[in-house]
């Protein structure tokens, strides 16, 4: 599935705010401390309902840093989605049979 593009986050606009915050910030890395920051990275995720171009929510960031946080709060989210899911097969499954754990058969290989 293609990664949908935020509109709001494409324009000209946005990216010289960026790039000026970028340039006034002095110093490293938000998250490391040691490599030189040269990206911006939003500490409360964008997803949360934060505006994107609130610069009270920017740090800048290297681009390891950036990253794995990055991956690391998609893999949570994900962890939690599909904790969520199971959930709410195991709920509807012990409704549907009137309360007793159901196990899914597993098909075989014909």
């Amino acid at each position: 599935m293609p990664k949908r593009q935020r509109k709001d986050l494409q324009g000209s606009a946005y990216a010289a705010r960026r790039r000026a915050f970028l340039e006034a910030w002095d110093g490293p890395c938000w998250w490391c401390k040691r490599a030189p920051a040269n990206e911006v990275d939003h500490v409360i995720p964008v997803d949360e309902g934060i505006d994107p171009t609130d610069q009270g929510n920017w740090v800048g960031a290297c681009k390891p840093c950036n990253t794995k946080r990055g991956a690391d709060y998609l893999n949570a989210r994900r962890a939690a989605t599909e904790q969520r899911r199971r959930k709410a097969m195991a709920d509807n499954a012990r409704d549907f049979f009137g309360g007793e754990e159901v196990v899914t058969p597993i098909p075989s290989l014909l």
